[in-house]
């Protein structure tokens, strides 16, 4: 790598830590990546589908091997950083932060189905889909706000719910009665009723101490313990670089896992009882016992991961490098590295379907 392209990636894996990549990156990423605009035949089997600011690579996963299928080119100055897939594997829906829409694709073919539209100038970060495909989620990050979606009209319902400042993760619960907006600058985890539009919040900070500040950048739920484990970003003597674990029935902090080098994104397995985070601060995936809430593993994987997701068998783990514009499948069973493939800069998140 020449030392010109050294320092641009260098400079986008920070700020892809924050969540933003700048529209002129963006377009060095279309003119020098590989691969053609979208698949021409429909594709069957678990695939990839990885963000990279005004583009969306598709990756196929084979059981040790990973390979760039195509690439869905969205609009120049498109920012697409957040993904999720439909439950039933059909769809995948890409929010677009320059653009204030949601795109949604086929996942057999890369056909475009709808643009949903969101309020004018809302910044869409990240996405989360409800377990019965009914609903999907944004996290708004300028906007301190989510985004109610109905799947079924691809329409936005409502007014925007205004949560804490900056939200970038968001996640559902598996019964769909509550949404969880991880707000990065106000140190807190906003607890949603999307039914009732009703917000309560955790404080993972301390509000009232300016250098408790630890960044929350994601959450990852255990429904069935009524948990969850949301990834601080911050500094480690302002309580980050850590993942703090949350009751879910009661709304407060039971734990704080700490010995973690600035975790973005989390993802827990139950088939493992395993939660695994994108460890920004150096080249690990990080591994917790959910169980024990003891860090049990730190995966090396060569570059600072900023996104991680599971297959939907959870047998492979996959995480996103977006300096190094890498993507990573792993082995949740050994935790050995099965492949890396190149897709190119940025690698921001990922989703992992089994297309039928």
């Amino acid at each position: 790598m020449t030392t010109a392209r050294a320092s641009r990636a260098g400079r986008l894996a920070r700020w892809a830590r924050f969540g933003v990549v700048p529209v002129a990156a963006l377009t060095v990423v279309l003119a020098t990546s590989p691969g053609s605009a979208t698949s021409q035949d429909p594709r069957r089997g678990t695939f990839a589908f990885v963000t990279q600011g005004n583009n969306v690579a598709v990756v196929q996963a084979e059981r040790r091997s990973l390979d760039l299928d195509a690439r869905i080119h969205l609009q120049e100055e498109s920012s697409a950083i957040g993904v999720a897939a439909s439950p039933n594997g059909k769809l995948v829906y890409v929010p677009d932060f320059a653009k204030s829409v949601v795109h949604v694709f086929k996942t057999s073919n890369d056909t475009p189905v709808a643009t949903i539209r969101l309020a004018p100038g809302t910044t869409p970060v990240g996405i989360a889909v409800s377990r019965d495909g009914k609903y999907a989620y944004t996290a708004n990050s300028t906007n301190n706000s989510v985004s109610v979606l109905d799947l079924r009209t691809n329409t936005r319902e409502g007014d925007d719910i205004p949560v804490g400042t900056s939200p970038r993760g968001v996640s559902v619960s598996a019964d769909g009665k509550r949404v969880y907006a991880a707000n990065d600058q106000s140190g807190s985890v906003s607890v949603i009723d999307p039914k009732e539009r009703k917000v309560k919040t955790i404080e993972i900070g301390d509000p009232e101490d300016p250098d408790r500040f630890p960044r929350p950048r994601a959450v990852a739920l255990w429904d069935a313990r009524h948990i969850g484990f949301v990834t601080n970003n911050g500094r480690p003597s302002a309580g980050g670089s850590s993942v703090s674990v949350i009751d879910t029935k009661t709304n407060t902090v039971k734990t704080v896992i700490h010995g973690l080098a600035n975790p973005v994104g989390v993802a827990f397995s139950s088939r493992h009882n395993l939660v695994y985070t994108a460890n920004n601060g150096d080249t690990t995936v990080g591994v917790i016992d959910a169980e024990t809430n003891r860090v049990t593993d730190a995966i090396d994987i060569g570059c600072s991961p900023i996104g991680v997701s599971l297959s939907p068998d959870q047998k492979r783990l996959f995480a996103t490098c977006a300096g190094a514009g890498t993507f990573t499948m792993i082995d949740t069973r050994s935790h050995r590295v099965l492949s890396s493939l190149a897709v190119g800069v940025p690698a921001s998140q990922s989703v992992v379907v089994d297309v039928p």
